[in-house]
């Protein structure tokens, strides 16, 4: 059952995985350019893979993440970390801002931005002072019903479907597909902080199919999601909107008229995910600086997070141009060439008691004659010599 010793088991961590990414996906995905047909699904297929393949290197790094400071000392873990936290920032910043404008939108028309905004940071802040173990209690009791809401009732669209819709294929070229790829990547982005959190999960060396099984889950949902829309709107008819699940969902009727407005339940299954995730972005904002003994600016952080989306002027331009981007042009490339650094050298070395990103400020610390290096690190490039 519950997880104890500041730990959460293993469908503690599948479930705050789905709970914390449905919504966002369901909003994110569907506006992606090139997440169209039959190249967006190949593009969801493909960027999976590369996921599930460094699931293997997201559980050889959590020792890491536990305590950068004693693998690559002081100077260069607290800039790692920063570095990933400049990330989680910016996306705080992106999921207050969408909290607004769904809300202003769908469930409260001209409602006052600001005072949603701090509603919402405050609620969710909270929610994230509430531990580790109790976080993980609440996603496993609140996501089969979350779960339910939101899937159940999207397939009830299946009913507003056209076959002729469906025949359409869509265009499919490699560059196409490339950037797709890219895309996928980007939205995955989340994934990337799975050694934050598996240091304080039960057998983690064990955790590969939970990954696994939630990165192929939340795909084959979104791979639903653009057959439910280009069966409904046409291949080319939902580019132009900015929600369109949620408009998908508006047109939906259980039969008989039971409820007429069905998709406000699917919308606060969707803004209850988006709060979950924006707590765990204050979560990990105040466990990382932590790890790097930081924790007096956690607060600072996270008061710099709902100003910063209090001082964004338009937050449909935010959300969909800074955000995203930065994640295209910056974090991601940084990321990934980082992780597939790791995999070359792991490849060429026999050794794997190291990474590239524990290695590499260690050469700069050389090069720049500091060399006061842990004795964890002495005993690991010796190994690697030999």
């Amino acid at each position: 059952m519950f997880a104890d010793n500041a730990q959460i088991s293993h469908r503690q961590l599948f479930r705050q995985l789905l709970l914390g990414l449905m919504g966002i996906y369901f909003l994110a995905v569907p506006v992606c350019s090139q997440l169209r047909g039959r190249q967006g699904i190949l593009s969801l297929l493909t960027g999976m893979g590369i996921y599930l393949f460094l699931c293997i290197y997201f559980i050889r790094l959590k020792t890491v993440f536990k305590n950068p400071i004693q693998y690559m000392g002081k100077i260069m873990g607290r800039i790692f970390i920063l570095v990933y936290l400049s990330w989680l920032w910016l996306m705080g910043i992106y999921l207050l801002l969408l909290i607004v404008g769904i809300t202003d939108r769908f469930f409260i028309e001209g409602s006052v931005s600001w005072a949603v905004l701090l509603l919402a940071a405050a609620a969710a802040y909270l929610g994230s002072r509430q531990g580790l173990e109790r976080r993980g209690r609440m996603a496993e009791l609140c996501f089969p019903a979350i779960f339910v809401i939101l899937v159940g009732m999207l397939l009830l669209g299946i009913l507003r479907m056209k076959p002729e819709y469906l025949n359409e294929t869509g265009e499919l070229s490699v560059k196409g597909w490339l950037m797709g790829t890219y895309q996928v990547l980007c939205l995955f982005l989340p994934f990337v902080f799975l050694p934050v959190t598996l240091g304080n999960v039960r057998k983690p060396q064990e955790t590969g199919r939970v990954i696994g099984g939630a990165a192929v889950l939340l795909t084959g949902i979104q791979i639903l999601v653009l057959l439910l829309l280009q069966g409904s709107f046409g291949l080319g008819g939902y580019e132009h909107k900015a929600y369109p699940v949620v408009d998908f969902m508006s047109g939906i009727r259980i039969p008989g008229d039971f409820l007429e407005r069905v998709d406000i339940f699917w919308l606060a299954a969707v803004m209850f995910s988006v709060l979950f995730s924006l707590g765990s972005v204050f979560f990990y904002n105040h466990e990382l600086l932590v790890r790097i003994k930081m924790e007096k600016t956690a607060r600072f952080a996270a008061g710099g997070i709902v100003l910063g989306g209090i001082g964004m002027p338009e937050s449909g331009h935010f959300s969909s141009g800074v955000f995203k981007n930065y994640c295209q042009h910056l974090w991601t490339a940084v990321f990934l060439f980082a992780f597939l650094q790791y995999v070359c050298r792991e490849k060429k070395e026999s050794s794997c008691c190291s990474d590239f990103m524990c290695v590499f400020p260690v050469r700069l610390r050389r090069v720049f004659g500091k060399q006061n290096l842990s004795s964890f690190y002495e005993c690991g490039l010796s190994k690697q010599r030999i």
